[in-house]
């Protein structure tokens, strides 16, 4: 008797099985890579986000302890600011470049373009401040923002 059909025809279904799992693992380890890079790419942001409050507490900081009114320099971000690790507040693009140092700022001079912008927006709520560092980024999986939010009072 002659099974060499029946033998062609198992090659062909263990192939077909072998390369439906390789293109299912294959999908599934890209799929996992770029849920990885995004999930990166918001923590750098939150990071981002979070410093941008971080100076604001600062700057507040930096004129309780010089003198100044808490919110001096402050009160003029409702349309939107940038405020780096100098303490250098202004208004811009807010796009950030990272430095030499590895720390992010928003001078171009001696920096290299990152894809993040962080924008601070400050308005006068009673007796305070409410703040909110935006950070947005564009990669080819389209744009992405965090946005995170603090009050400060001048409680001292």
């Amino acid at each position: 008797m002659n099974n060499n059909g029946q033998t062609i025809v198992e090659v062909l279904i263990v192939s077909l099985i072998v390369t439906v799992s390789l293109v299912g693992g294959f999908s599934l380890f890209s799929q996992f890579y770029l849920t990885n890079q995004i999930r990166s790419e918001q923590v750098v942001a939150t990071y981002l986000a979070a410093e941008g409050l971080e100076l604001i507490k600062n700057k507040v900081d930096s004129n309780k302890l010089g003198g100044a009114a808490f919110n001096s320099g402050l009160i003029d971000c409702s349309g939107g600011c940038t405020i780096d690790y100098r303490n250098s507040i202004s208004s811009g693009s807010g796009q950030l470049y990272i430095d030499q140092s590895g720390l992010y700022s928003h001078n171009n001079i001696s920096g290299n373009q990152t894809p993040y912008s962080r924008i601070i927006y400050i308005d006068s709520i009673s007796g305070g401040l409410k703040a909110k560092s935006q950070v947005d980024w564009i990669t080819r999986r389209g744009p992405f923002k965090v946005e995170l939010d603090a009050y400060f009072y001048d409680w001292r």
